[in-house]
């Protein structure tokens, strides 16, 4: 049956029109960007299959490419060109620099629920710093380094010349696993410590390193690696 026999109530356009845009489930919103089903599936049923595809997880859909769309039942080469920009175009805005700047940081998910999403697909290691002035709010944050696989170097003096050059207060590091193991490692380890002792001469702390590894993270301050 056609989505257009469907109770006026029941569309989506039209329930979005008259309720909200989130008065619609995920599987509605997706109905709305796929525009049509095929002749034994309708939009709807159509994007419920593709969020069965993973497990009902809007996140990891959202991380997928076109050719992941492509071979899913009911969407053709428009539609998953259409969805595989939808996600992108939404992944980018959340993403903007402008989301996170001035967030006054009173937990690592001030922080996490804006990096987690963007490092937990990189397949190469990327260490962010972030910059705070002494209110905990966020002024900029920087990609000092990306890596192979295996490893990330992260210079102190490019840490540091970036910190000074936005007059930060306090610094946040994070960066990625692309192994998928939470664990800091040795050297993960002797780099925080080493970035906060060189902290101390120029009378800005270190709050916390965290760590990456898919949609998962840990705080080494959590971890009490790292100790007022």
């Amino acid at each position: 049956m056609s989505i257009k026999n469907f109770p006026e109530d029941d569309r989506p356009r039209e329930k979005l029109q008259v309720k909200g845009v989130k008065a619609l489930s995920d599987a509605e919103l997706i109905a709305i960007i796929l525009r049509s089903g095929t002749k034994q599936l309708t939009a709807i049923d159509v994007a419920r299959n593709l969020l069965e595809s993973v497990d009902s997880n809007l996140g990891l859909l959202s991380k997928q490419d076109y050719g992941f769309f492509k071979k899913q039942k009911g969407i053709g080469n428009d539609k998953a060109s259409t969805l595989a920009a939808a996600f992108e175009l939404n992944n980018r805005a959340k993403m903007s620099t402008q989301f996170i700047l001035d967030k006054k940081v009173t937990d690592p998910s001030v922080v996490t629920d804006y990096f987690v999403p963007y490092l937990a697909s990189e397949r190469t290691e990327k260490f962010i710093v972030l910059c705070l002035n002494a209110s905990n709010k966020i002024v900029q944050y920087k990609t000092i380094s990306e890596g192979s696989i295996d490893a990330s170097i992260a210079s102190p003096r490019e840490i540091f010349k970036f910190a000074l050059d936005y007059l930060a207060k306090y610094i946040i590091l994070i960066h990625n696993h692309p192994s998928g193991n939470l664990e800091p490692s040795n050297a993960d380890i002797k780099l925080t410590h080493r970035i906060r002792e060189a902290g101390l001469l120029f009378d800005i702390k270190l709050l916390d390193h965290i760590i990456v590894a898919g949609e998962k993270f840990v705080s080494m301050r959590e971890l009490r690696i790292i100790s007022d």
